[in-house]
């Protein structure tokens, strides 16, 4: 049920914020290690492949889905090449910020939480980034700017965030 998954998400995505396990880290350390050990990662991108972001309540989920995916990732940095190497999240991710879909909080958000992932994830993330020709695809979505500012604020969160990104592959030698 949809609506069961999305606030599972939502539930999960609060458990492990920053500021609600600011003093427990150690806990939420370890309820991320569980998570990943139960296939949280697989759920996620199943999930995501199947929600439609033109409903609010399923926008929201997407939302919370790339919330935990980021916490996890500040808890536990090896969460990051462990979701960069999982077969679907970096799919998913690369969709979601194509350069023809809206600049909207989610496309932004999307693209942080890649940002992050690449960053964090060591060089296993890049080069699997690398491969997925995500190089490319970034400098598409941040083509139309070169040309416009952008005019929202998403539009400029969304081009920081994909210049993080490119930064995040493009600062690695070799």
């Amino acid at each position: 049920n949809g609506d069961i998954a999305a606030a599972s998400i939502e539930l999960l995505s609060e458990l492990t914020d920053g500021d609600a396990v600011e003093d427990q880290e150690a806990e939420a350390g370890v309820l991320v290690d569980a998570l990943l050990e139960g296939g949280l990662l697989e759920a996620l991108v199943h999930r995501l492949h199947s929600l439609n972001e033109s409903v609010a309540e399923e926008a929201a989920a997407v939302y919370n889905a790339l919330s935990l995916i980021e916490n996890a990732v500040e808890l536990r940095l090896e969460t990051a090449t462990v979701a960069a190497e999982h077969p679907g999240l970096l799919d998913w991710m690369l969709k979601r910020l194509r350069p023809k879909t809206t600049a909207d909080g989610n496309k932004q958000y999307t693209a942080e939480v890649l940002a992050v992932i690449l960053q964090s994830g060591g060089e296993a993330a890049r080069k699997k980034f690398v491969e997925l020709n995500g190089v490319e695809l970034m400098l598409r979505a941040v083509a139309p700017y070169k040309a416009r500012d952008p005019e929202t604020a998403e539009e400029r969160e969304f081009v920081e965030n994909a210049f993080d990104v490119l930064c995040a592959v493009l600062m690695e030698p070799g």
